[in-house]
C-alpha cells in the first residue's frame, strides 16, 4: 500500500513489560517454494515506550492469524505521543502444499490469500 510509507522494521525482544496485542494494518506475504514469509506493519510510539515484546501465530488448517504483541521497556520513562509505522517479519516456514489465508485478528488489515505449490 503506498499510503502507508516506509515502516521501521523491528525485531521481536522478549520481556517486555504489560505485554499487550496491537492491531496489524497491513500484511504482505512472500512465497519462496514451500517457505512461506509474512510482514506484518502497524502504527505504535516511540521506544523504549512501544517495544515488539513477540508475534503469536495460530494456525487452525489453511487459516493463519498473526497478532503482534507490544509491551514498554521501561514503565518509567516519559516518551513523546509520536505515531511510528514498524514492521516484523514472521517465518511460517515450510508450509505443505495448499492455499492459506492469513489474518490479523481485531485489526484493520485485510486478510491475505496465498498459494503453496
Amino acid at each position: 500500500d503506498p499510503g502507508l510509507g516506509q515502516a521501521k522494521l523491528v525485531v521481536p525482544k522478549a520481556g517486555q513489560l504489560n505485554p499487550h496485542p496491537v492491531s496489524a494494518t497491513n500484511l504482505q506475504a512472500s512465497v519462496g517454494g514451500r517457505r512461506v514469509l509474512v510482514k506484518v506493519s502497524w502504527y505504535s510510539g516511540v521506544e523504549p515506550c512501544n517495544v515488539l515484546d513477540s508475534v503469536k501465530v495460530e494456525r487452525n488448517g489453511t487459516n493463519i492469524a498473526i497478532t503482534p504483541i507490544e509491551g514498554t521497556g521501561d514503565a518509567n520513562v516519559a516518551c513523546i505521543e509520536l505515531a511510528v509505522l514498524k514492521a516484523t517479519i514472521v517465518d511460517l516456514g515450510e508450509l505443505a502444499p495448499g492455499t492459506y489465508t492469513i489474518t490479523a485478528p481485531n485489526s484493520e488489515a485485510a486478510p491475505i490469500e496465498i498459494t503453496v505449490a
